[in-house]
């Protein structure tokens, strides 16, 4: 009985599947098993097409560790013969690993057949000779060095072209929305407008899947170039047909807005930073104070937990938070009302709790008007500080590079761009602290609330919430044997950033209908360390909570469409 043969070819690069790699590869292994008596397996095959060698990505993600896991488990069984070209096709990485792997498949009953030179590596072979090990070993050794050459060469070449970059153009590589026309780096036609679009968006607070949303709706294609895809035997021309959030966040996160330029290399990991950045290597689309500011706003949306309903905008989206449980709130529409859920509750994690959004929203407006908010409530002293604590590290960075390699001009531009940008960080740090308050409320801003189709100009406002308000604490309550009669009782405790806080009540049916509310300016208790029997000291009065009392009253609001209104 022939012994089972599995096919494994690999090339490096896409490609080279339409050279002669794949087909001489395959025609030949297949010649060889008809040669030897191999039954040949052509329905399992094992290809890695433009999958590299070198640091073992055929193992660890490709079809040649597929094939090793399969022997393990003995899906497939052993002996059997695997055909490969040669070694270099197993492994391109260093001596010891290559070897391991080598020796894993030998030890797990695999007999290696390779066509150049035909040899015929299994235990018994190298058994009988020992001299099939050192061939093997010098093998995987040349493959190694081979290719360690090749990416000594090609990292020496992209150094030595980062030390002209700033004369000539690296590569045509460039972001999406510039292209290289004669040897020049431009903007594409038309694109700026959108870049200025997409980053005044994120300026008002809108985060990068509604932009990516108002960029589809608008019908603006991508900015990435057509490329080719590889389909089995076919060249498919293809571009990416709508824009959506990682996208968008590429974009404004990239410092190629501002015209500089990040060297990376790659590595076992991944890509990794290298070198300094280059100033002015690409077309200025923000200036560097301009782009700190985006990154700011940005940053600022970090954290919000919570999300939009379908038909309302949340304006407290990532403020709210559970009193009994800390989790967070977040707006759930049931039909055509809206409300704020606890997330713990409506996962199954504790007690379903929620309060009418609509009720929720009218209460805090109410509340800003009675309170005049004072101050310059968004402090972003630390973040200043921040930016300029990562910059003093560079500088001192591109200050050894310079005294390393004198000769380089282009750090000198390197080290007074960020000198300028550290100045321009620390003015704005002494804005920031020496910020008059100046009286403001969001009265004025009351009608947006009434629209909520009104989406852009909601966003805009939860931008400006944001600015003012650290966090929403509440505790929800509801009273009623039926479902229908409960009134539900919201207190609702706010924490400006100036440290101030203010809190209302609000009680409703669960039905709906009647309302009633009531403002407190300087709250007895702080919600963020709710405890029941501390709050219930606090704030009963004659042996009744404010909730039982009005609980006992409640009777009253049938008659009464609002007593807000």
């Amino acid at each position: 009985m022939s012994l089972t043969a599995y096919s494994y070819l690999r090339f490096s690069t896409p490609r080279q599947q339409w050279g002669d790699s794949q087909r001489r590869q395959a025609t030949n292994s297949a010649a060889y098993c008809e040669r030897k008596k191999l039954d040949l397996n052509t329905v399992i095959k094992f290809y890695d097409k433009g999958v590299s060698g070198f640091h073992s990505k055929n193992l660890t993600e490709g079809a040649l560790g597929r094939f090793l896991t399969a022997i393990k488990e003995k899906k497939i069984k052993t002996p059997c013969a695997l055909v490969v070209e040669s070694l270099d096709r197993l492994s391109r990485d260093t001596l010891d690993e290559a070897f391991y792997l080598f020796l894993d498949l030998i030890r797990a009953g695999v007999e290696i057949h390779t066509l150049n030179p035909e040899v015929q590596y299994s235990k018994q072979s190298v058994k009988e000779n020992p001299a099939h090990i050192m061939l093997a070993v010098n093998d995987l050794w040349r493959a190694n060095r081979e290719s360690e050459t090749k990416s000594y060469r090609s990292r020496e070449n992209w150094i030595r072209k980062r030390q002209m970059a700033t004369d000539k153009v690296m590569t045509k590589k460039v972001p999406h929305w510039l292209e290289v026309v004669d040897g020049v780096i431009q903007v594409k036609p038309g694109v700026e407008r959108i870049v200025l679009k997409m980053v005044q968006w994120a300026l008002d607070g809108l985060g990068s899947k509604r932009i990516a949303q108002n960029l589809n709706k608008e019908g603006i294609p991508p900015f990435t170039n057509p490329y080719i895809r590889h389909l089995e035997d076919k060249e498919i021309l293809y571009q990416k047909p709508v824009w959506d959030s990682c996208y968008v966040m590429s974009v404004l996160r990239s410092r190629a807005l501002m015209g500089e330029y990040t060297p990376y290399t790659r590595t076992r990991v991944g890509r990794e930073k290298t070198g300094t950045p280059i100033p002015d290597y690409y077309p200025r689309l923000l200036t560097p104070k301009a782009f700190n500011r985006l990154q700011i706003a940005i940053s600022a949306r970090k954290g919000k937990l919570g999300r939009d309903s379908d038909k309302v905008a949340n304006l407290f989206k990532g403020l709210v938070f559970d009193a009994i449980d800390k989790g967070t709130f977040y707006c759930n529409c049931k039909g055509y009302t809206a409300f704020l859920v606890n997330r713990n509750g409506s996962l199954g994690k504790g007690e379903y709790r929620s309060i009418r959004y609509k009720e929720f929203e009218k209460a805090f407006f109410r509340l800003v008007q009675v309170v005049v908010l004072t101050p310059n409530e968004m402090d972003n002293s630390h973040v200043y500080e921040a930016a300029i604590g990562d910059l003093d590290k560079r500088i001192m960075k591109t200050k050894e590079a310079i005294i390393k390699h004198p000769k380089f001009s282009s750090l000198l531009d390197t080290l007074v761009m960020l000198e300028t940008q550290r100045a321009e960080t620390v003015t704005l740090l002494e804005a920031e602290k020496n910020k008059t308050p100046v009286q403001t409320s969001l009265a004025e801003t009351k009608r947006l609330t009434i629209a909520p189709e009104d989406t852009e100009s909601r966003l805009k406002l939860r931008q400006r919430i944001a600015e003012l308000v650290d966090s929403m604490w509440l505790l929800i309550t509801d009273n009623g044997k039926q479902k229908s009669a409960k009134v539900v009782h919201c207190h609702c405790q706010i924490i400006f950033k100036n440290g101030d806080r203010r809190e209302f009540r609000l009680f409703t049916r669960r039905s709906g209908g009647s309302v009633a509310t009531s403002h407190i300016d300087e709250p007895a208790y702080d919600l963020r360390n709710y405890d029941p029997k501390k709050y219930r000291k606090t704030y009963a009065v004659n042996g009744m909570m404010p909730d039982e009392a009005s609980f006992a009253a409640i009777d009253m609001l049938k008659q009464l469409k609002d007593v807000q209104e």
